[in-house]
């Protein structure tokens, strides 16, 4: 049964940067969809953020996410308001012996961006030391290591798990939010694309705040670029677009100073960090399964990270 609005256990409104007061509400305007709608009053620039999660109870007690849906809004001074929907709830909860529909809403300033200059000519690179990393270690233990050895054989020619970084490979998570990357890199099953093992996954994940986090070592290989999994380390970021990742200053500088930090500690050329578009074109490119020859992503194209690469730390 799914819990309904009017008995939901968790419905927050984090007040921040000049919201004076708020409401945050669920309704079920009609079947099958849900909304969350957040009202605040702002006192400058901001952006207002309201979202659902749908969690499921299994028999055992145990919590997962099922489903999630994010809205955000820019908005200047005075009254907003923001909704979200999430359709399907009943059916997405099959299976499992209770669900709970959670909302929650927050209101951030907006910063003057550090341009990330469309002409290429704002370029002030970042400091190479090791930023601020939290680690979030993802299961990868002795059978996800031999699928992982078995996946390079097929593929490389060479049956070994263990990574000796020589790229880096940018990647964003097609994801409003942190929460449906994440549970996929967990679950460690067949990817919905190619169907093998081991699940994909990548070394670290920057979240929409700049948070950077640890999923797996970089002495490591992981799934995340066909034809490059056995050289580079994989760095995904919450967005769904190049603009979530390098129009968001927080996000720009967290994913400068990884890559940088990186970049110098393994001796990798700056021009072996690439956007996963590239993939096809890096000197370390090798795929031996006709099956994936030429396979690659859209995400962070070679214009955007021909500037990106322009802001790199110099080592």
């Amino acid at each position: 049964m799914l819990k309904r609005a009017a008995v939901l256990t968790a419905i927050a409104l984090a007040a921040g940067g000049g919201a004076d007061r708020g409401e945050l509400e669920i309704k079920h305007p009609q079947k099958g969809l849900h909304e969350a709608t957040v009202s605040v009053d702002v006192a400058a620039d901001s952006r207002v953020r309201v979202s659902m999660r749908l969690v499921g109870r299994t028999i055992d007690g145990s919590r997962k996410p099922v489903d999630t849906a994010v809205a955000e809004k820019d908005v200047g001074p005075g009254r907003a308001t923001v909704t979200v929907g999430l359709r399907g709830a009943l059916d997405a909860c099959f299976g499992y012996v209770r669900c709970d529909l959670v909302a929650g809403a927050g209101v951030a300033p907006l910063e003057t961006p550090e341009e990330f200059d469309p002409a290429g000519h704002d370029e002030h690179p970042v400091p190479t030391g090791m930023p601020r990393i939290k680690e979030r270690p993802i299961p990868y233990g002795a059978k996800r290591k031999r699928q992982m050895a078995a996946y390079s054989k097929r593929h490389y020619g060479e049956r070994e798990w263990r990574l000796e970084p020589r790229g880096i490979v940018e990647h964003y998570t097609a994801s409003a939010t942190l929460g449906p990357a994440l549970n996929t890199f967990i679950q460690n099953r067949p990817d919905v694309e190619y169907h093998e093992l081991p699940g994909v996954c990548a070394h670290y994940v920057i979240d929409t705040d700049g948070t950077i986090l640890e999923l797996v070592p970089t002495g490591t290989r992981c799934r995340h670029t066909v034809g490059l999994n056995h050289e580079t380390i994989g760095i995904e970021h919450v967005g769904k677009s190049d603009g979530d990742v390098v129009g968001r200053p927080r996000v720009l500088r967290s994913s400068l100073a990884l890559t940088s930090w990186l970049r110098c500690a393994y001796g990798i050329e700056r021009s072996d960090v690439i956007g996963h578009t590239e993939s096809l074109d890096s000197p370390l490119y090798k795929e031996l399964d006709p099956d994936f020859q030429g396979r690659t992503h859209g995400d962070m194209k070679p214009a955007t990270m021909k500037r990106y690469r322009r802001k790199l730390g110099d080592c």
